[in-house]
């Protein structure tokens, strides 16, 4: 028979309990990452799930405002806007009424601009044509302008001072 089926081919060893172990946590590794990709990709549904229904909310929301609105515009009646409209531009009548009123001058000249510019201009001449100028004795007896850099003096002690006459500290 053997020469009609041939010869049957060598048996490899049974695997033994460590290959078998090593191939199971291969096996479960490949598992684990294919688990975790999916997680990930789960997640990322799930986020465009709750973005889908902010949609629907935000049309739902918008509903029930025009509802809202629609109920308070029915409570608001034009006649009484207008009515409140008349009443404030009768209390701004009252009030430039009263404004006038008390803007109003009694016995007292109405001034003239250009009378008012001469009279000024009339001052100043005065002022030109005054000889005294005692205010201004003061002024020309105030101490000259320091010229130039502040140079550095000693006091009667040798010690060298700033332009303050106080001590200079030496530089380190």
């Amino acid at each position: 028979m053997n020469r009609l089926f041939g010869k049957a081919k060598p048996k490899a060893p049974p695997p033994s309990l460590t290959d078998c172990i090593g191939t199971v946590d291969s096996r479960a590794e490949s598992i684990d990452k294919k688990i975790s990709r999916l997680d990930a990709e789960l997640v990322k549904y799930k986020d465009q799930i709750k973005k889908m229904r902010e949609g629907p909310a935000k049309v739902d929301a918008m509903k029930l405002g025009v509802k809202e609105m629609k109920k308070a515009y029915k409570q608001v009646k034009i006649d009484q806007i207008e009515d409140l409209q008349d009443q404030l531009e009768d209390m701004m009548e009252d009030a430039n009424e009263i404004q006038e009123a008390l803007s109003r001058s009694y016995g007292t000249p109405e001034l003239d601009e250009d009378d008012l510019e001469a009279e000024l201009d009339a001052l100043g001449d005065e002022l030109l044509a005054d000889e005294d100028s005692s205010y201004l004795d003061e002024a020309a007896s105030a101490p000259a302008i320091p010229e130039g850099v502040p140079t550095d003096t000693k006091n009667k002690d040798g010690v060298l001072v700033d332009e303050f006459g106080l001590p200079q500290i030496p530089a380190s």
